[in-house]
């Protein structure tokens, strides 16, 4: 399986249960195009193996939110290993993005060790 199969599979099951739509924020990047934008030298988006997610706006956008962390952190927890799945949330205080990624060089991670536990207890 190919990493975007796996990402979009990721991405699609989130969709799903949050009933709604996202918004693709960075797909694949060329590396100058990440270099410009100061992303990481090790971006999973230059090898075609990220997704970047956001949510639509909405009336109910701060409630959205933290389902949507809440969605994505779940799925991590219970089915990032299959898919050797990266999560990152961008600000759990003020914007709604997400970045998932099936990173051949790192695998099931998140960007800082417990962050998926620190995020789910904060949103119960």
């Amino acid at each position: 399986m190919s990493e975007n199969s796996s990402y979009s599979k990721i991405a699609e099951a989130i969709r799903e249960e949050m009933g709604h739509g996202l918004v693709v924020g960075n797909g694949y990047r060329p590396r100058q195009i990440n270099n410009a934008v100061g992303g990481s030298k090790r971006s999973q988006h230059i090898h075609n193996a990220a997704l970047d997610l956001d949510l639509p706006s909405s009336e109910n956008y701060r409630e959205n939110r933290r389902r949507f962390y809440r969605v994505a952190c779940e799925f991590w927890r219970d089915h990032g290993k299959g898919y050797k799945m990266g999560l990152g949330l961008y600000s759990r205080h003020g914007g709604s993005r997400i970045h998932i990624d099936t990173g051949r060089m790192w695998g099931y991670r998140t960007w800082k060790p417990g962050y998926a536990k620190q995020i789910l207890d904060a949103l119960r």
